[in-house]
């Protein structure tokens, strides 16, 4: 992976890099470094992305953001 993502969300461009990305079935699960922390997303079967920890979360726009750039990057 490695390859890092830059997004843009309400004017204002964020960068995140993908660690690892797994797919199970319909449940794909991406280990991601955003803001020097390392950040854990998911879509559930319903195509929606999720933070798995609450630890350092952050705004919905910008999970979905990340998620659909995952999933335009690696059609999943």
């Amino acid at each position: 992976m490695g390859q890092i993502f830059t997004i843009n969300i309400n004017q204002s461009n964020y960068e995140f890099q993908i660690l690892k990305l797994k797919q199970e079935n319909r449940h794909v699960e991406s280990q991601i470094l955003f803001g020097g922390s390392e950040l854990t997303l998911f879509r559930d079967a319903g195509q929606n992305w999720e933070q798995k920890d609450a630890s350092n979360q952050i705004m919905n726009d910008l999970i979905r953001g990340i998620g659909n750039a995952i999933s335009l990057r690696y059609r999943v």
